[in-house]
């Protein structure tokens, strides 16, 4: 194996060179000493980001810009710390979000360089150090190598891990020997190495520099921008495609139930409890909810929330200039909503400013759920006046606020000192964007949260073990599924989906996506959704049935269906394990050759809503609530935006417009399994797995978090609280 050659690689080469040349131009001869030894304790320390001064009072403290200071380099968000001279010339450029940092004596007879480089999942570190080790003495021009050493139980100064590698040799037109050095440390996903290059020197005077300099390497856990780690809590996250509440696509367990607020929210038991609505009451007909809310918020730049903000909020959803593709599923029940949406009318008929704190809004029919849809992310209340700047600058009434955007690097937010529900903890929530596999992040301090599968819970319960910490049982409310759009041929015919539908081996998806321990779909509803049934009748793989109805479709056979597009997310041709064993299956059963279209991540569900996709779409669906309907009348209703497969059969229609207004939990309930039933049925899906469950583990130092089936805003309950 060898080394991977990069820009920065090729960097410290070029640098090589050019203190080679200065080194040949030096017409000064001196004896070689021996290698250098390592010393028993530091000489130096790193200097660290200064903390602002502590106050009782709530408000964060600022945070601060990164600052250079001679004769120190640290990278706060990578986490890595040197010292050099004060007098020694220092160049940092920048590739692909890494850092690349170069230090030379003003004579160039010797150079520092700081690599830091991603480690891969699977990749051995010690291999990693070695091979770039191998790559100095094949690369930095030496006629020959007088001798070489490495040491892999080399410690830095603080004890941390490291690998260490050095040697020496000769090199054409300069006199003295060249000695050269890496020192390899691993932290989370990243390898941080220090080279030294240069001449050796008769009186060895620059070997004590070059200690002070080893002997100040440090890695340390990410404080971007000053922030203290011990009232901040570090997460793993994705870039965000959206800050809008109206475009929001996930629930409110994220960022946005950090920012934004509702008139109601879901605690971790999945209880409606009031939010910015203090109270409210229902009319006897069940369809006139009244809001009284709550005096006193204001959003985080100041201005006082009132009901005209609520109104305007949800309007603003329904507005088809905003293009939302929730707005309809979470507020299409109260009445007017539809002319809105269709550009009709501007203002919602159902809903009424009464007075600053309180609204009235009237449904076209009773719907016992309507507060557990106000819980959703769609009607959580924006600001009009900074509505412009909700993607950079989000105005919410929620805990915490944005005080940080590093696109693709991280998030900071700060605590809302203002919040309406009281004193919020944390003085920062960090999201630290891509940084790599979370478990690894975790297992370095990075991150103060990481989730685990069940094979993993033994180390997480170690005291010893880097992957210690409180052990929390989770299963999610979801189901995931393959979508045939019955719009389009071949899958308006019911024989194709079938067919499709009979090719799939559950047991062998199992087997390869979840390694044999997933929960296998009977049908639509997971297990613990109310009208959850475990007695429901699946479509049975069966390869002789599944061939027997593609040829007895209008198509005929394999041979008679049109081209076939099969729509996932992703990029560069590599598929998912789950969408390449569908694609195997359908193949080997039904000799059918489907054509893969990926659509990158960011546009997957812009595109996907707009309809642009193939006639087959891998999805699935978590609960937003703890009812079916949430399920069975979003997902497959003909009037649903979330109807992706474009499904519109009246008879279905009928049943989940039924169960909407019932009253009669038992009845409701009991419908709402033959709803699932006859979707079973008539195949518009294949239904594929749900969540199997698995652990959330927290550092001991995270208390009040608590799981729940269903991602709830809680943050602004989570503390840190470290023994002294």
């Amino acid at each position: 194996m060898k080394a991977r050659i990069n820009i920065r690689n090729l960097s410290i080469l070029l640098m090589i060179g050019l203190l080679l040349a200065a080194c040949a131009s030096s017409t000064e001869e001196s004896p070689s000493p021996q290698p250098p030894t390592q010393a028993a304790t530091p000489t130096s320390t790193p200097t660290s980001v200064p903390s602002p001064t502590r106050t009782p009072a709530p408000t964060a403290r600022p945070l601060l810009e990164e600052t250079t200071e001679k004769g120190v380099y640290q990278h706060t968000m990578m986490g890595v710390s040197f010292e050099y001279p004060k007098e020694w010339e220092v160049e940092v450029t920048e590739d692909n979000g890494f850092e690349f940092v170069i230090v030379r004596s003003n004579e160039a007879s010797v150079g520092v360089f700081l690599e830091m480089e991603y480690v891969a999942e699977g990749d051995d570190f010690e291999v990693l150090a070695e091979e770039f080790f191998e790559f100095l003495q094949e690369n930095i021009g030496l006629l020959s190598v007088t001798w070489t050493t490495s040491d892999p139980s080399y410690e830095l100064a603080d004890g941390a891990d490291a690998w260490q590698g050095m040697g020496e040799g000769v090199s054409t037109g300069v006199p003295e020997p060249i000695f050269f050095e890496s020192i390899a440390t691993q932290r989370g996903n990243f390898m941080f190495q220090l080279i030294f290059i240069g001449i050796v020197e008769g009186d060895s005077a620059t070997e004590p520099i070059l200690e002070k300099v080893r002997q100040s390497f440090r890695v340390f856990s990410p404080r971007p921008y000053g922030v203290v780690r011990e009232q901040a809590l570090f997460l793993a996250a994705g870039e965000p495609t959206t800050l809008d509440p109206a475009k929001w696509h996930f629930g409110p367990g994220s960022v946005m139930g950090d920012l934004f607020s509702g008139l109601v929210k879901l605690d971790t038991d999945l209880q409606v409890i009031p939010d910015l609505a203090e109270t409210w009451t229902v009319s006897p007909d069940g369809r006139v909810y009244t809001f009284e809310l709550r005096q006193g918020v204001t959003f985080h730049n100041g201005k006082p929330f009132t009901a005209q903000d609520v109104k305007y909020s949800w309007e603003r959803a329904c507005d088809p200039n905003t293009e939302s593709d929730t707005a309809e599923t979470y507020l299409g029940d109260i009445q007017g909503v539809a002319k809105v949406i269709s550009g009709d009318v501007k203002d919602i008929s159902g809903v009424k400013v009464l007075d600053d704190f309180t609204l009235e809004v009237t449904l076209d029919e009773p719907k016992a759920y309507f507060p557990y849809k106000l819980a959703y992310v769609t009607s959580w209340i924006v600001d009009r006046e900074t509505i412009d700047e909700i993607e950079d600058a989000p105005n919410g009434t929620g805990p915490f606020k944005l005080v940080r955007h590093d696109e693709e690097e991280l998030m900071i937010l700060a605590r809302n000192e203002n919040y309406y529900r009281g004193y919020v903890n944390l003085e920062y929530v960090v999201y630290q964007i891509f940084q790599g596999p979370s478990i690894r992040l975790y297992e370095s301090g990075d991150i103060d949260l990481v989730y685990i599968d069940e094979d993993l819970v033994e180390r997480a319960e170690d005291p010893l073990d880097p992957l210690f910490g409180n052990v929390h049982p989770v299963a999610d409310l979801c189901t995931s599924y393959v979508i045939f759009d019955v719009t389009r041929p071949p899958f308006d015919d019911f024989k194709v989906r079938e067919a499709f539908t009979k090719a799939i081996d559950k047991d062998r998806f199992n087997d390869v996506t979840e390694e044999g321990k997933g929960v296998i779909a009977k049908g639509l509803y997971p297990p613990g959704l109310p009208g959850y049934n475990q007695n429901v009748q699946p479509i049975p793989f069966n390869p002789d049935e599944a061939r027997a109805s593609l040829d007895a479709s209008s198509f005929g056979g394999p041979n008679g269906l049109p081209e076939i597009v099969f729509t996932i997310s992703g990029e560069g041709g590599d598929l998912y394990p789950a969408d390449a064993i569908l694609l195997q299956m359908w193949e080997e059963v039904l000799g059918i050759s489907i054509v893969v279209e990926q659509i990158d991540y960011e546009s997957f569900y812009d595109e996907i809503y707009a309809g642009n996709h193939g006639q087959l779409l891998s999805l699935g669906w978590c609960a937003d609530y703890p009812d079916p309907e949430n399920f069975a009348d979003i997902l497959f209703h003909s009037g649903s935006e979330q109807n992706n497969s474009g499904y519109n059969n009246t008879e279905l229609d009928a049943m989940l417009e039924t169960a909407r207004s019932m009253t009669d939990v038992e009845a409701r309930l009991a419908l709402y399994k033959d709803i699932e039933q006859f979707i079973i049925d008539d195949m518009p899906v294949a239904f594929l797995m749900h969540e199997r469950p698995y652990y959330l583990i927290t550092k001991p130092y995270v208390l009040g978090f608590k799981t729940s089936p269903i991602g709830v805003a809680q943050l602004m309950n989570v503390s840190i609280v470290r023994d002294e």
